[in-house]
């Protein structure tokens, strides 16, 4: 997004932007490169390419809602917005899913839960108010740090290895979102 917000945004591309957005994604490119069909590792090309198109297809969300926020509150945009994602997924889930292979058990449910409140409708707020917050280049840094905290989270709850290049990764990502989100008048001096 830091890259198509000053045509379609009219934000400032700066040369800290550009640092930082090569910070950014050269942290996750590194980290995910690692996996990347790796030994023991289940990650493949298909599946990273389609979370890049699921980002595109972010940055194309957050361009359109930049460009026309609705006057509606954040809740109603939350859920015409998820229910219309239910109804699209709606017919791959009958096809493709089997319903007999379900197990109802506590771990299940309280997943469900915690998909469904934090992720879906909590994250999807804050997504909200962040944007109305600040320049949506700035805010959208932070998709950056999706696959470093998903691999932490990884390592914490799942006893996964998280590696000195998990550690590199992170720190460039960090620097990167900083970079992007340095103050107007601090870049007006480069």
């Amino acid at each position: 997004l830091t890259l198509i917000a000053p045509i379609f945004l009219k934000e400032r591309l700066t040369w800290w932007r550009i640092l930082g957005l090569i910070l950014g994604f050269g942290g996750v490119v590194f980290v995910m490169g690692a996996r990347l069909n790796g030994a023991g590792h289940i990650d493949t090309a298909g599946g990273m390419a389609l979370a890049f198109l699921g980002i595109i297809g972010l940055v194309a969300a957050t361009v359109f809602y930049n460009r026309s926020t609705p006057q509606e509150h954040a809740i109603v945009v939350n859920t015409v917005h998820l229910g219309a994602a239910g109804l699209a997924l709606l017919i791959p889930v009958i096809l493709f899913e089997r319903p007999e292979h379900i197990t109802m058990s506590a771990p299940l449910i309280e997943s469900f839960l915690y998909l469904v409140l934090v992720i879906s409708i909590g994250a999807s707020l804050l997504w909200f108010w962040l944007l109305k917050q600040g320049e949506a280049s700035a805010v959208s840094a932070y998709y950056f740090l999706t696959p470093i905290a998903g691999l932490a989270l990884a390592a914490l709850l799942l006893g996964e290895p998280f590696e000195l290049r998990d550690a590199l990764g992170l720190v460039a990502v960090a620097a990167g979102i900083a970079l992007i989100n340095l103050p107007t008048r601090t870049q007006v001096r480069e």
